[in-house]
């Protein structure tokens, strides 16, 4: 299997191991928590993308995310 350019994980459920694939990913598309960033989706994220009413981000405040983000968001540019 060809590795893929983009990885976009959501909440839902994947039982498959693709930590490799995500890993080695250059690109990885994550909402909300994940399902809690299990070990068998890897450690790369280079988007979060919070979906909702504020319980996600209030809820990254209290919890933490345990793997690291590659990138910053440093505010919305309306301009563009």
């Amino acid at each position: 299997m060809q590795q893929p350019n983009i990885i976009i994980l959501g909440n839902g459920p994947v039982g498959a191991h693709i930590a490799a694939s995500v890993n080695r990913c250059p690109r990885v598309v994550r909402f909300n928590r994940c399902a809690d960033m299990p070990a068998h989706l890897g450690k790369r994220c280079t988007d979060l993308w919070l979906v909702g009413r504020g319980y996600q981000a209030h809820g990254l405040l209290q919890r933490p995310l345990t793997i690291p983000l590659e990138g910053a968001f440093t505010g919305y540019d309306h301009r563009s």
